[in-house]
Parts: C-alpha cells; sequence; structure tokens
C-alpha cells in the first residue's frame, strides 16, 4: 500500500505530465501549420485573448455580486413596502373605526340636539304654564277678596 502523501504526489505528477503534454502538443501543432516565425505571434495572441477571458471573468463576477446584492436589496426593499403597507391598512383600519365614533358621536349629538329642543319647548311650556298659574292665582286672590268683601 501506498502513504496518502504518495497518492499526492503521484498525482501531481501525472496531472503536470498531462498538461505539460498537452502545451507541448498545441506547440507542435501550431509550429507544423504556421512555421516557427508565427509561433510566438500566435502563442502572444494566444494569451492575450486568455488574458481578456480572464479579465471578462472577473468583470463578469463583479457583475454577479453586483446583481445578487442588487437582489438583495429588492427582497429588503419588498420587505418593507410589505411592512408599510401593513401600516398602511392599520391606520386604515384606524382612520375606519375614528369615523364610525364620529358618526356614533354626530348621531348623539343631534339626539342631544333634540333633546335640548324638547327641552327648551318644555321650559317654554312651564313658563306659560307658570304664568297661567300666576294669573289663575291672581284672579283667585281678586275672587276671594271679593266674596270676603261681600
Amino acid at each position: 500500500t501506498m502513504r496518502a502523501g504518495a497518492w499526492v504526489w503521484t498525482s501531481v505528477a501525472l496531472v503536470g505530465l498531462g498538461w505539460g503534454g498537452l502545451f507541448t502538443l498545441y506547440n507542435m501543432l501550431t509550429v507544423s501549420n504556421f512555421g516557427l516565425k508565427a509561433i510566438g505571434k500566435i502563442n502572444q495572441s494566444i494569451e492575450h485573448v486568455n488574458g481578456q477571458i480572464q479579465d471578462n471573468s472577473g468583470y463578469m463576477l463583479k457583475i454577479t455580486e453586483q446583481s445578487a446584492e442588487v437582489h438583495d436589496q429588492a427582497a429588503e426593499t419588498r420587505d418593507c413596502m410589505d411592512e408599510g403597507m401593513k401600516h398602511i391598512d392599520n391606520t386604515v383600519g384606524q382612520i375606519d373605526a375614528a369615523e364610525s365614533a364620529i358618526h356614533q358621536l354626530l348621531s348623539g349629538l343631534a339626539e342631544v340636539v333634540d333633546v335640548a329642543e324638547g327641552n327648551r319647548q318644555l321650559a317654554d311650556s312651564l313658563e306659560q304654564t307658570s304664568e297661567q298659574l300666576s294669573r289663575a292665582a291672581a284672579e283667585s286672590k281678586k275672587l276671594l277678596q271679593q266674596f270676603k268683601t261681600r
């Protein structure tokens, strides 16, 4: 059996040989197809394109991170809006309750006004009755005095 460290170094060697073999084959194909004069320019162009791809990958990673941040902010905004709508619904409920209370107060006030009007009419009637009683008492006194004098 091999030790764990031996497996790692064996795997590293195989991967290195595989990559080195691929790189060597790539360069051999380039030289055989385009010649020695073109190999430098071709490798430089490939490295430039590879660099651009890596730069764009970084840019795309940044865009993805920013997109995730915007998504998180949108979720927070949606949560805030939902909370705001709950407060608005609660406020509308309170306004409806206040409106109902105001209607009840106005109805009660109308009853008080009606009672006050009835009380005023009753007071007027009592005042008239009091005046009539006063007059009747005065007349009764006069009649009683006349009766006594006779």
